[in-house]
């Protein structure tokens, strides 16, 4: 989370939808206290400021979220080794990752919702509306794996999309398979 009163503006992490990217793109403190996924309600004093997060396709960023958290060099190695022997599917089923929560428990208060399919063009946005110069937002802390899609079976695909259903829904999210487009 960035807090910025100079700005005024309040940018929400969820995790993995580009936000190591975008804080480093917006003016921040040089000290904060805030950690890095907190959701806005957590934040005193905020009605005067613009409150902005970036929200992703579910399923994409659930698989983001495991190989980073299994390729990552900071996790804990039992961490890791428990995440690489469990699987893809069942640490999704299991609930074995920190920040599955559906985007909602993040965005839901927020005065602008991004979406990670478009990152560039809702940060040119923001940053016309918080009055910065915009400036290219690169990838950081990505990680390397196939497309979402072959990490999911039927069963694990419709687990996601009960789970996520409030993001899904609001934002226009779909299962697919660039294999059959």
């Amino acid at each position: 989370m960035v807090v910025n009163d100079e700005y005024k503006f309040i940018f929400v992490h969820v995790p993995k939808t580009g936000g190591q990217a975008i804080q480093r793109s917006v003016p921040r403190p040089r000290r904060s206290k805030w950690p890095t996924h907190l959701t806005l309600s957590k934040v005193e004093n905020r009605d005067d400021k613009f409150s902005f997060a970036f929200v992703r396709n579910p399923w994409d960023r659930l698989v983001s979220l495991y190989h980073f958290m299994i390729q990552k060099s900071d996790v804990r190695d039992f961490d890791q080794q428990n995440l690489r022997s469990i699987g893809f599917k069942a640490a999704v089923m299991g609930l074995k990752m920190n920040g599955q929560r559906d985007a909602r428990h993040w965005v839901e208060d927020c005065d602008y919702v991004g979406m990670f399919e478009y990152l560039q063009r809702d940060f040119n946005e923001i940053c016309d509306y918080i009055g910065i110069e915009p400036r290219i937002v690169g990838k950081l802390n990505g990680s390397s794996h196939d497309h979402y899609s072959k990490y999911y079976d039927s069963e694990a695909r419709e687990f996601v999309a009960e789970r996520h259903a409030w993001t899904i829904e609001h934002y226009g999210y779909r299962f697919e398979n660039p294999d059959s487009v």
